[in-house]
Order: structure tokens, then C-alpha cells, then sequence
């Protein structure tokens, strides 16, 4: 009897546990997956465009372009045009066509060596960067073309020391002051002693 009532309990004991299981157990939430947002990427900074200044060229306004005068742009300065008068060659300084003047206490000279062509190139090519630095001075700008030719003519004395010098040019370059600054550099230049004087010429080729 006890075991019968024993089982009858056990068997209600297991109907109301898998009643509250099916019927009242509370609902689990479902889980969700939240999203993830991701931060916007922060826009790239402006490329900075380096605008280099070129030569013959000119920066203006233009007030025609959104922003009014802040917005700028490059207009192509025009070449100046040279006339055949400002190109035709101009000869300036001393004349050495001339029998140099032999003094009679320097002696006959007989014994000094001939000076030699490599002595003089080597003299004259130490000064050859002042001689251009004369030539690209004398232009009218540095835009400006100048054909043509630029001749250095200078005399050696016996002693060494140049007596005369002559340059002959296109003219707009001789306005410019070419003589005055050539004549400076090549009166500087000291040769070695030698048995007589000769005059030499160096040409130029303007480009």
C-alpha cells in the first residue's frame, strides 16, 4: 500500500515538473548581435600643390574667376623683340692695330722664352666665369634672346701685364655696360715675361 501510494506521488511530483517546464518556465529573451558602427574615416587633408615660379612668366589678378581678386593665374609675359640696330655688333676700346711701344730700358728680350698659346688659355679660363658673369649682366633681362658673337681682344706686353683691350658685341649688350666689365677682368690677368708682345682674341658664341 505504502509503495503504491509512494509511486502515485512520484508520478504527480513528475507530471507538474514537466507541466511548469512546457507551459509556465519564462521565456528566454532571444540574443541578439548589436551592430557595430564604425567611426566614419575623417577626410584626408588637401593635397598642397606647390606652384613653382617660372621664368618669363608673370602671377595676376583675375577678377573673373570665383573669389575675385584672390584667385590668381599665369600669364605669359611676352619676349621683347630686339632690332637689328640693338644686334648689330658695336666694337669698344683701344686700338690694337697698332705696333706696340717697345721702351728702350726694358732691353732687347732676347733671352726670355716665346710665351706659349697653353700659358695664356690657362690664364685667360681662370677668369672665364667673370667674362660670363660680364656677358649675362649686360643683357636687357634675362629672358630677352641675343644672337650673335661676343669677341675679347687684348694685347700682352713683353713683361707680362695686358696693355689694350677691345671687345666687340651686338649692341644692346655694349648699352649694357659689356666693355667697362670685360675690361676689368682681363686687365687683371698677369702673364709670364716673354721676348715681345702679341695680341690675342678669344670669341664668344651668345646662345
Amino acid at each position: 500500500m505504502k509503495g503504491f501510494v509512494g509511486f502515485l506521488l512520484g508520478a504527480s511530483l513528475a507530471s507538474a515538473g514537466w507541466y511548469y517546464f512546457v507551459f509556465l518556465r519564462p521565456a528566454v529573451p532571444e540574443r541578439t548581435e548589436e551592430a557595430r558602427v564604425e567611426p566614419a574615416a575623417e577626410p584626408a587633408a588637401p593635397k598642397r600643390i606647390r606652384r613653382t615660379r617660372r621664368r618669363a612668366r608673370q602671377v595676376v589678378e583675375n577678377p573673373n574667376q570665383p573669389g575675385g581678386s584672390d584667385s590668381t593665374f599665369e600669364e605669359e609675359v611676352p619676349q621683347r623683340q630686339l632690332t637689328a640696330a640693338e644686334l648689330r655688333p658695336q666694337a669698344r676700346g683701344d686700338n690694337l692695330s697698332r705696333p706696340d711701344v717697345l721702351h728702350l730700358d726694358m732691353g732687347s728680350g732676347d733671352e726670355l722664352p716665346e710665351l706659349e698659346q697653353s700659358d695664356i688659355d690657362d690664364r685667360f679660363r681662370a677668369r672665364q666665369e667673370a667674362i660670363l658673369d660680364c656677358i649675362e649682366t649686360a643683357r636687357p633681362d634675362p629672358s630677352t634672346y641675343v644672337p650673335g658673337q661676343v669677341s675679347i681682344q687684348f694685347r700682352i706686353q713683353r713683361n707680362g701685364q695686358v696693355r689694350g683691350v677691345r671687345v666687340e658685341a651686338p649692341a644692346i649688350l655694349q648699352q649694357g655696360g659689356l666693355y667697362g666689365c670685360v675690361k676689368d677682368v682681363v686687365m687683371g690677368l698677369k702673364f709670364p715675361a716673354s721676348r715681345g708682345s702679341q695680341v690675342v682674341t678669344y670669341p664668344f658664341a651668345l646662345s
